[in-house]
């Protein structure tokens, strides 16, 4: 299983928690595959205390990757593009029939550009 964690080009904060997520997900499958190890050498009670950890926290990889990002996403973008300069600007590149909203509905884009 290969997970890549998310870029949103208008939504920082939720390519972080993505790759954050990827992070933990990673370590998770590590976590995984020593528990397996201590299980089946001389420490097999770390090995089964560890197992249950290397679940959840690939649970809480799989939600941070898949869902979590979705939801900051769809606000984060909607903010940014609406009221910084910058991404207005980036959306305006991207979309350049949308060129009269943005300036319109983004005061800090129509006093720059």
């Amino acid at each position: 299983m290969l997970i890549i964690y998310k870029r949103y080009l208008y939504a920082p904060k939720a390519t972080f928690v993505s790759f954050i997520s990827y992070i933990i997900g990673l370590g998770s499958i590590v976590l995984f595959l020593c528990s397996l190890g201590m299980i089946f050498s001389d420490k097999p009670l770390i090995g089964i205390a560890a197992t249950p950890v290397s679940g959840c926290l690939l649970a809480l990889c799989i939600y941070g990757w898949q869902f979590l990002p979705e939801k900051l996403a769809k606000t984060e973008t909607i903010k940014n593009i609406t009221t910084t300069a910058k991404y207005g600007r980036l959306y305006v590149k991207n979309n350049p029939e949308q060129y009269t909203y943005i300036r319109t509905v983004n005061p800090a884009f129509a006093n720059k550009y």
